[in-house]
């Protein structure tokens, strides 16, 4: 509305062809773009400050040395010659002097002095200066993606009002049998817009029909203080923790059960297989007697037919029993 008056008033019709940056506001790429370039400006400036420093200097040592070379540019004084310099230098797309300042060939006597003046120009103010200013401009983009993208891992891992871990509403929703705990917190326990409509009530209503609550919040709210706000807190986490904890202990006993009644089982299986062995040590004790009375029983017959034979002694029934490794 001031552009359109101002251009009525003034009868300066061009002045509506501001108008278009309208779009700079209404579009959030563009004002990306001109936060991109508007953040460094700072830093800009100062550069910008020191190619001028920089171009004086040089604008001397041309209005000493090579004042004819320059024809009109420098023939006044160092500040004209600065400020031609400055002119000429940028409007020709290639920042040097080249454009101002007469050829020289090798068979000069300046060809040396003038091609490490002019050289030297170029390095400073075209390469390294300019090149400053694209670098910081760069760098402000890459910063403003990498707060972007800050911003949305925050949204995504983080409550918005409380800034609560996701994690956590998440545990305690699905513990209270809510599925989609983390977007029921953001959209029912604790709506950001509804703490956003409460701002502006505060701001539209009388200060004089505050309440003590409201009086405490409007003060914080001048002073930019959030303390007012459930910074770490919610409703929904202090209603269900001792459920949670209780729940937690019910999991830690239940486990340590299961732990006891594998033990227990263990212990089953151990005394079956030391049952079975006695039950194997037993049939192997029965089964070498039974070998050892057979053993006697056939010496017997044996020595039966021999004349004088001796009857098999214990001992020689242990040695043989010894000899062919039977248990005792």
């Amino acid at each position: 509305l001031g552009v359109c008056s101002t251009a009525l008033c003034l009868q300066l019709p061009f002045i509506l062809t501001f108008l278009v940056l309208d779009f700079f506001c209404q579009s959030a790429r563009l004002a990306t773009v001109l936060g991109g370039v508007i953040a460094p400006m700072r830093s800009v400036l100062m550069t910008s400050i020191g190619a001028t420093i920089v171009t004086f200097a040089y604008a001397s040592v041309g209005f000493h040395w090579f004042r004819d070379d320059f024809n009109d540019y420098c023939n006044k004084n160092v500040i004209t010659c600065t400020q031609n310099i400055i002119y000429q230098s940028t409007r020709n797309g290639i920042v040097g002097l080249s454009s101002m300042m007469d050829t020289v060939m090798p068979d000069d006597r300046d060809f040396t002095s003038r091609m490490a003046y002019d050289i030297s120009f170029f390095v400073i103010t075209g390469i390294m200066l300019l090149n400053t200013v694209v670098a910081l401009i760069v760098d402000s983009f890459s910063a403003q993606r990498r707060a972007a993208e800050e911003r949305e891992i925050n949204k995504e891992s983080q409550t918005f009002i409380s800034c609560l871990d996701r994690k956590i509403i998440e545990a305690i929703a699905q513990a209270v049998g809510i599925s989609d705990g983390f977007n029921y917190h953001e959209e029912h326990k604790q709506p950001k817009w509804d703490y956003m409509s409460f701002v502006f009530y505060l701001h539209e209503k009388d200060p004089q029909d505050f309440t003590g609550p409201e009086s405490a919040i409007k003060y914080c709210l001048e002073r930019k203080d959030i303390k007012w706000m459930p910074l770490g807190r919610s409703k929904l986490l202090e209603e269900d923790k001792n459920n949670v904890n209780d729940d937690i202990l019910k999991r830690i006993e239940q486990q340590a059960g299961n732990v006891g009644r594998e033990l227990e089982g263990g212990t089953e299986v151990k005394q079956l297989v030391l049952a079975s062995m006695k039950v194997l040590s037993r049939q192997v004790d029965t089964r070498c007697d039974q070998f050892s009375e057979q053993v006697v029983a056939s010496h017997q017959r044996a020595h039966t037919t021999k004349t004088n034979s001796a009857p098999l002694s214990l001992d020689t029934v242990n040695e043989f029993m010894r000899s062919t490794d039977c248990p005792d």
